[in-house]
């Protein structure tokens, strides 16, 4: 009889439906930014409340070093095609 007892339960457990493990895409990680990305808070993309931490005039202040002179049409253009694609402005 014991056996009979053995052999059903094994049976039983043998036969019960496995738990299925739950596979999630990286992007669908809701505690990470884009899925794989730590640190963003979701007030940390809000604009910037205090007028003294904001830029002057609404323009990012810029210095070319002198020892990069003959860089400087490049770097000049690299910061127009910025402003034509952003919001930036120098």
């Amino acid at each position: 009889m014991i056996k009979i007892v053995v052999v059903f339960l094994i049976a039983v457990a043998a036969a019960s439906p496995v738990r299925k493990q739950k596979t999630r895409l990286a992007l669908q990680n809701p505690d990470l930014f884009q899925g794989d990305i730590l640190g963003f808070e979701p007030g940390d993309r809000n604009v910037v409340p205090y007028q003294r931490r904001r830029w002057p005039n609404k323009r990012i202040p810029y210095v070319i070093d002198r020892s990069l002179e003959k860089h400087t049409k490049l770097i000049l253009s690299a910061m127009k095609n910025y402003e034509d694609n952003t919001c930036l402005r120098f």
